[in-house]
């Protein structure tokens, strides 16, 4: 026997994509060759949209759950540094604007607030005395106090013996350090 058929889709949670939701005539009914026999097939469960929330100034766990109870899930997460530190761990951007609908289980990808305290400054390798005092200013550090040491050497004048503090050393903005130098004699 042969039949014409005519396809719908339509969604439905509760029947598995491409599975047959009813058809007409009905199983186990008779039918006439070349009748058409309808089905309706589904297309799985219907896409249900949510609202974006506000992440703006919320921590990255505070968002997730946000974005969690919305239906949504956090995408990838970016750092911006900030020497405030009441911003630090918050979130600055997030990828899709508050109140916007996007499908169910989307991801929003953020950028996060981390604090860099900038009063802190490494302390530089100086080797040579002669502009020490620029290379400490431009660090945001100045010179202490700076004694010669003698030395027979003359390919040792000038260079720095050590520093206080020590070079790599982290230490507030304004430290003053000092420099001890070799001096040819």
């Amino acid at each position: 026997m042969s039949f014409f058929l005519a396809l719908e889709s339509a969604a439905d949670a509760t029947i598995i994509k491409d599975n047959v939701i009813s058809q007409t005539p009905t199983a186990d009914s008779s039918a006439k060759k070349n009748d058409t026999v309808d089905l309706v097939v589904s297309s799985g469960p219907a896409e249900t949209y949510v609202q974006v929330p506000d992440l703006h100034g919320k921590t990255v766990d505070v968002a997730t759950a946000l974005l969690t109870n919305a239906g949504l899930k956090l995408g990838s997460k970016d750092t911006a540094n900030t020497n405030d530190a009441t911003l630090k761990d918050t979130i600055k951007t997030q990828s899709i604007q508050p109140d916007q609908k996007v499908k169910n289980g989307t991801a929003i990808s953020v950028t996060y607030y981390v604090y860099v305290d900038d009063t802190m400054v490494q302390v530089p390798k100086i080797d040579y005395i002669d502009g020490a005092d620029v290379i400490l200013n431009n660090a945001g550090l100045s010179i202490g106090t700076s004694t010669a040491k003698d030395t027979k050497v003359e390919s040792d004048d000038n260079k720095v013996y050590s520093m206080s503090p020590a070079a790599g050393t982290s230490v507030k903005k304004g430290t003053k350090v000092n420099i001890v130098y070799w001096n040819f004699k």
